[in-house]
């Protein structure tokens, strides 16, 4: 790894729902999920790790509608390049592909400041 490609490293996207997900449905969101990573300068599907947990006991305002949390981890963006862009696209991804209504989808994003890969440790 050298300081030119450090804003390259891996974001991690980690989605989980109550509800199920099929595995064609699995597949749509991978493939939009990357589409919408390139909202991020120096993000692209090609670094992209993605989690789907489906059919979580989850709880929103007291009940247990359809809803999403998306936990997207990004390292080397402090000015939070992209970020308005890629909520809206994540939302409308993720109430085509699952039904689920946009004000139940969540999305927390966690800037890394420090990151391990191929057993080199960056800052």
């Amino acid at each position: 790894w050298s300081a030119d490609n450090l804003g390259d490293l891996m974001p991690f996207l980690f989605l989980k729902t109550n509800v199920a997900v099929s595995p064609e449905q699995e597949v749509k969101l991978k493939t939009a999920f990357g589409k919408a990573i390139t909202l991020v300068p120096n993000k692209s599907e090609a670094v992209l790790m993605v989690e789907l947990q489906d059919n979580a006991r989850m709880w929103l305002r007291g009940d247990q509608p359809q809803m999403v949390f998306i936990k997207l981890s990004l390292f080397a963006n402090p000015q939070h390049l992209g970020y308005s862009e890629l909520t809206a696209m994540l939302t409308q991804q993720v109430a085509e592909i699952l039904p689920i209504p946009p004000e139940n989808v969540y999305i927390q994003f966690d800037d890394i400041q420090a990151w391990g890969v191929n057993g080199f440790y960056l800052e």
